[in-house]
């Protein structure tokens, strides 16, 4: 079995957990708070992190006694770890916060699809620091509009989105700028401990957020403990963390395809574990907003392997 088949298997595990979690989150929203639920998933994911981390420690100094791996592990500039953990830490904060606080009034399935629109934005985000964005890619937006269109706004009624639709696209801003801070900020400080300080800034903010505007209860958060722990340890630690040792060894077209799998998984979680169903309008919807997740990632394969063989 070849490595690149296995970083398959465990992207598609990594995007059927974080489909799932908008399943753990829908089922918190009339319990406890938005701010609330994070604090149990952030500083769940933060410790998990952690703890992660203490384990590769352990396990390099291990073969750094037998002549093997280091510890640390090699950083350039311990100022762009501390930097790069906090922007992505504010990002990963304001993007998880605003599609808690979406998903408060909306349905996990529509959640899911809506959030995974950063897909689209990351280019166009990354074209005010030069990188001009493919043409190809305002087809796409195009096609996302519409398939938003028909998702979010019911027949009959005027083009305004709702609040809920709203706050999320609020939110795919915050993840794509995360994802272009990582992408920035990965390649001066280790990938592993930059994850896992953007989990505890996360952690350290949503407490505090949570105490300023929502007046949490202990039975509440306990009763709630169950899909906060699915989602902090499960979808934020493990996910993001098989997803970066899976990445290693599958393209990254294909990667970014799997990955744009989280809203279907989220649709199938949503109607298989809490009933919930979506019309032929809003069925059609994803479809087009899939579309256009799934075109903005083939030319970009298409031209590398026109290169190859104009190289080989």
């Amino acid at each position: 079995m070849g490595k690149q088949f296995i970083g398959v298997i465990l992207l598609l595990i990594t995007t059927m957990l974080w489909g799932c979690s908008f399943v753990a989150q829908r089922t918190s929203v009339d319990a406890v708070g938005a701010f609330t639920f994070n604090t149990g998933r952030m500083c769940s994911a933060a410790l998990a992190m952690i703890v992660i981390v203490l384990i590769r420690w352990l396990i390099n100094k291990s073969k750094s006694s037998k002549g093997g791996a280091s510890w640390p592990p090699p950083i350039t500039d311990r100022k762009s770890l501390l930097m790069g953990g906090i922007l992505c830490g504010l990002c990963l904060f304001a993007g998880i916060s605003c599609m808690q606080l979406g998903i408060m009034t909306t349905s996990a399935g529509k959640t899911g699809f809506e959030t995974s629109l950063y897909i689209i934005e990351v280019p166009f985000f990354a074209w005010f620091i030069g990188q001009k964005p493919r043409k190809i890619l305002w087809f796409c937006v195009l096609l996302a509009i519409v398939g938003l269109w028909f998702l979010a706004v019911p027949p009959g009624e005027s083009l305004a989105l709702a609040r809920g639709d709203v706050i999320l696209l609020i939110g795919t801003v915050f993840f794509a700028l995360q994802i272009l801070f990582m992408d920035h900020y990965v390649e001066k400080a280790d990938p592993m401990l930059l994850s896992a300080l953007q989990w505890v800034v996360a952690g350290i903010l949503a407490p505090i957020f949570m105490i300023l505007f929502e007046e949490p209860t202990w039975a509440a958060f306990a009763g709630e403990l169950p899909p906060m722990l699915y989602a902090g340890v499960l979808s934020s630690a493990a996910g993001f963390t098989l997803a970066a040792y899976a990445q290693q060894y599958v393209d990254p077209t294909v990667a970014s395809l799997l990955m744009s799998l989280e809203g279907v998984f989220a649709v199938i979680g949503a109607w298989i574990i809490i009933n919930e169903t979506m019309s032929p309008r809003e069925l059609l919807g994803c479809a087009l907003m899939f579309a256009a997740i799934i075109i903005t990632q083939l030319p970009e394969r298409q031209r590398r392997e026109t290169n190859e063989t104009d190289n080989s």
